[in-house]
């Protein structure tokens, strides 16, 4: 679970695992963005994805790294 999250920001693994408890909004973030680097992940072929759909879920995953990053950093203050 989360596995993603946990790879790109293993520093703050405990207190994201609180913010996954606490906040329902978080948790759907970060839901959201396992969801889109599973799914990029199991694209592993030109056939399989278009340039347009890399580009746009590369946009999607930096925007959710952006927004779990600034939960992060907020709880951290």
């Amino acid at each position: 679970m989360n596995y993603h999250v946990q790879k790109k920001f293993p520093e703050y693994s405990s207190l994201i695992r609180e913010l996954l408890q606490r906040s329902e909004m978080f948790a759907e973030m970060c839901a959201d963005y396992e969801e889109v680097c599973t799914w990029l992940a199991g694209r592993t072929s030109k056939e399989e994805l278009t340039a347009e759909e890399y580009s746009v879920a590369q946009d999607l995953i930096r925007e959710l790294e952006d927004e779990i990053a600034a939960v992060v950093e907020k709880t951290t203050k």
